[in-house]
């Protein structure tokens, strides 16, 4: 027998081979399973993030209460779990959608507000008085007018200057205001907010605050005059005034709410946030009010009993406001005077609604809803006189979500955080 020698050197290198495809072996074997796993928790994570959307779209199709957490079938995994909340935000609703299963969770905030297929360029109440057009008005698109008349007018000689009255198809008006469905909402957001989860803060100079909406809402409530000056202010606070909140030009607001009976905002001022007001609310000339924003002013019976001033919303040249401007009263006799005036250069992205009287020598991209107008010039104060006007609807976007009719349906205004 012949026995063969081998090197030492040869018998390591064969265990070293060995040891190399071993840990190859256990390498790509748990590579395979934390794949595994990781595809694993991809699907449910897809799941979750797909159940969240699931939510908002329920919501906006179907009745979610308010203030109450609603638990929804959004997908055939029994062990998912998604809840939805609802709230009041001003003229607009804040829902929160948030998925879970297992260890994971997603959710999200959405800003809703009413959307109509349809809108109208200009809803005017049927008050047996017919409109009547001057100067370089022009108005397009879907209108509703009392008996569907209009008619050309003059105003210190200057006649209308357009070959066409109206601009799109002309239908008769009713006489009551289209609806809106929260409008006892927003003529109690004060009440609706004290009675959510809140927290109190103050004020400072050179104040820079964010407050998520996931967290309660931040409130600076003073008896005397707000003035803002010098702060910025993000999300989901509220600076509430039993008086007076001045808005000065170097102050920044985002999302913020500000209630107040009067809200004066200084000329040149930027930002997004909602103002509402019992008595009066000025825009400064040159401001810049970028969607969603809101300017509402709700003029209850105590208000109009306890206070002998005109009770109004004036928006001064070179403002633009996108989003909603709207004027509630529930007085039974309507002055002749305007309750919203929007000076020449204005332009509106949105909605304008006004349960009283409107001197409109604005650009309104979008709807104007309004019990009447006034034309205040040269002296004078012409009755349904529509002036130097322009109001076209299709400018305004079909996803534009603002005010909660009846009828509407809802988009999304905003994703919050």
């Amino acid at each position: 027998m012949w026995i063969q020698k081998r090197k030492a050197g040869a018998l390591q290198y064969v265990l070293l081979i060995g040891v190399v495809i071993s840990i190859l072996l256990f390498v790509f074997i748990g590579w395979s399973h934390l794949n595994a796993k990781f595809r694993f928790q991809n699907n449910f994570f897809k799941e979750v993030l797909n159940a969240t959307d699931w939510g908002v779209n329920y919501a906006r199709t179907q009745t979610v209460p308010f203030h109450q957490i609603q638990v929804v079938q959004a997908s055939k995994n029994p062990l998912m779990q998604t809840t939805l909340f609802k709230k009041q935000w001003g003229a607009f609703e804040l829902l929160y959608s948030h998925s879970s299963l297992q260890k994971e969770t997603f959710g999200k905030i959405a800003l809703l507000g009413g959307g109509l297929s349809k809108k109208p360029s200009l809803y005017l109440k049927n008050t047996k008085r017919p409109l009547v057009v001057v100067g370089t008005t022009r108005v397009e698109g879907r209108v509703f007018l009392p008996n569907q008349q209009v008619k050309r007018g003059n105003i210190a000689g200057n006649d209308y200057y357009n070959s066409e009255l109206i601009y799109g198809p002309v239908f008769k008006s009713h006489e009551d205001m289209p609806k809106i469905k929260n409008r006892s909402a927003l003529q109690q957001i004060e009440t609706t907010l004290a009675a959510q989860e809140t927290l109190f803060f103050s004020l400072e100079f050179g104040m820079d605050k964010i407050n998520s909406f996931y967290n309660a809402t931040e409130i600076n409530h003073a008896k005397g005059v707000q003035n803002l000056s010098d702060i910025s202010l993000t999300g989901n606070i509220c600076i509430l005034s039993d008086t007076l909140i001045r808005v000065q030009k170097n102050c920044f607001l985002k999302e913020v709410l500000l209630l107040a009976p009067r809200i004066e905002i200084a000329s040149g001022t930027q930002g997004s946030f909602q103002a509402i007001a019992s008595q009066k609310i000025i825009l400064g000339e040159g401001c810049q009010l970028r969607y969603p924003s809101v300017l509402l002013l709700c003029a209850a019976k105590e208000t109009l009993r306890d206070t002998k001033e005109v009770l109004e919303i004036l928006v001064k040249k070179g403002s633009r406001v996108q989003g909603v401007i709207a004027y509630l009263t529930d007085a039974q006799e309507i002055p002749y005077t305007a309750q919203i005036t929007l000076e020449e250069g204005v332009v509106v992205d949105g909605e304008l609604y006004c349960e009283a009287n409107t001197d409109l020598q604005a650009t309104v991209n979008g709807s104007v809803y309004t019990n009447g107008f006034v034309a205040k010039q040269f002296g004078s104060i012409y009755q349904n006189h529509l002036y130097n006007a322009r109001i076209n609807s299709s400018q305004l976007p079909t996803a534009y979500a603002g005010l909660q009719w009846e009828n509407s349906h809802q988009n999304i205004a905003k994703w919050l955080y």
